[in-house]
């Protein structure tokens, strides 16, 4: 590459003549041009050059493309912080878990008796034997007062208890009107069956609405009828035997069988940074601890089997970086972990720790759900401390925290977020180009 100079000058003669000179001297003058030319040259090797290829330096300031073009280009470090910030962080706050037992599912049983004399008033040493006739007749009212070992009291729900009668008074009984009463107070009926022969049973039916209140003693009272009959079968008593029939109590004082439960709820999820707004996405966890603590049982009875789950987080279980919908975690609480009745919860509750290192959750618009299933104890396993109170409003309650939660990998929707890479001296949120305590300034060599 040359660079070229030209020069122009221009020399001026000047002639003039002057009529008032004597001797008429006469001046001359020419315009001509200068012109010079001097090169230099800009990039190359040797002494001379404006910029000498073959310096140390060159290879730092210049590259060369492969169209030969060549271009100043320099590396500068820079002291700015790092980016780990911007990795999507994910909060969970505490989760009350909340889950009453419901409805209590009541056992009821008893049974009674009223003799052949009570029913026809003849004793049954001279009653009429197989093949004599009698006249009909009704009897009066009779009160059986059942003989209940599992139940003393309960608000009820619904459901009924069903009366069944065995005839074993020797002759058919065409009906009995029936009513059932509770401490001396008629609580369901009156019913009427027809058509009992000897040997023969039948049922009925006593239902009861919302808030009927049951309690011993618990007695039937009934009135026989029959008519004009040959007497089948030797004299015996009419036999009364009681049951629950899907019984439902709101609060119940009885041995308590075995009750089941459910219950499910969502823990949310901070949706600042990271939002799950499709079924597909999710986090993986690089570490975390998701932990079930401060339980407190309400009820009077133990919890033998309690089981919560989490179907939107998956874990790898096996550790071939596979994920299933059943490798949901779940959580149990059993034999020396169940779950303490209230009267025994000074003797502590258990803790349930779980990390969640390599799972994934699916937090479809930043919610997970849980769910719980539980399994009472058996109160009747317990003769001498069977009876318990319950009461359907009372709850099951713990805490589900999900903490030190590190994240690996993120597939969703990430927040904008703005992350100064130097320091913010004013602490306005801006950095200032032009502050040296803010802005990073790097020099370029060579230049």
């Amino acid at each position: 590459m040359r660079l070229t100079m030209l020069s122009l000058a221009s020399l001026a003669l000047l002639s003039c003549e002057r009529p008032s000179s004597p001797d008429f001297e006469a001046q001359h003058s020419m315009d001509i041009p200068l012109i010079g030319s001097i090169t230099y040259k800009f990039l190359g090797d040797g002494s001379g050059v404006i910029i000498d290829s073959t310096s140390e330096d060159y290879d730092v300031l210049f590259s060369i493309k492969g169209d030969g073009l060549v271009s100043i280009s320099s590396e500068i470090d820079f002291g700015i912080g790092d980016f780990d910030d911007i990795i999507p962080e994910m909060e969970v706050d505490p989760t009350d878990v909340e889950a009453e037992i419901g409805l209590i599912d009541v056992s009821f049983t008893g049974s009674g008796e009223t003799s052949y004399e009570e029913v026809t008033g003849v004793p049954a040493e001279t009653a009429p034997g197989p093949g004599s006739p009698i006249s009909e007749g009704q009897s009066p009212e009779l009160d059986i007062e059942l003989k209940v070992d599992d139940f003393e009291s309960g608000v009820l729900e619904s459901g009924g208890i069903s009366i069944s009668f065995i005839n074993q008074l020797g002759f058919h009984v065409s009906a009995i009107d029936a009513e059932l009463f509770s401490g001396g107070t008629s609580v369901a009926g009156p019913e009427q069956l027809h058509d009992i022969d000897p040997g023969d049973s039948k049922t009925l039916l006593f239902s009861f609405q919302e808030n009927d209140e049951i309690e011993v003693p618990i007695n039937i009272r009934i009135q026989i009828s029959w008519d004009t009959q040959t007497v089948q079968d030797p004299p015996g008593d009419l036999l009364v035997s009681a049951s629950d029939d899907n019984l439902l109590a709101k609060n119940v004082t009885a041995v308590i069988r075995q009750q089941h439960f459910y219950t499910n709820g969502l823990v949310e999820m901070d949706d600042d940074e990271f939002r799950f707004r499709h079924p597909s996405h999710y986090v993986q966890i690089k570490e975390g601890m998701l932990s079930i603590g401060d339980i407190v049982n309400e009820f009077d009875l133990d919890i033998d089997t309690l089981t919560i789950s989490f179907p939107d987080i998956l874990m790898d279980y096996d550790g071939t970086g596979t994920y299933n919908e059943s490798d949901s975690l779940w959580i149990r609480f059993e034999g020396h972990d169940r779950i303490l009745r209230e009267s025994n919860a000074h003797l502590g509750q258990p803790v349930k720790n779980r990390s969640l290192a390599d799972a994934r959750i699916f937090a479809h618009n930043n919610e997970i759900t849980y769910n719980i299933h539980a399994i009472t104890e058996d109160a009747s396993v317990h003769p001498s401390d069977s009876v318990r109170t319950v009461a359907y409003f009372e709850e099951f309650l713990s805490s589900v925290t999900i903490d030190d939660l590190e994240i690996r990998t993120s597939f969703g929707e990430v927040q904008p977020r703005l992350e100064l890479l130097t320091d913010d001296v004013t602490g306005n949120g801006k950095i200032d180009l032009f502050r040296d305590d803010e802005a990073e300034v790097s020099e370029v060599d060579y230049l």
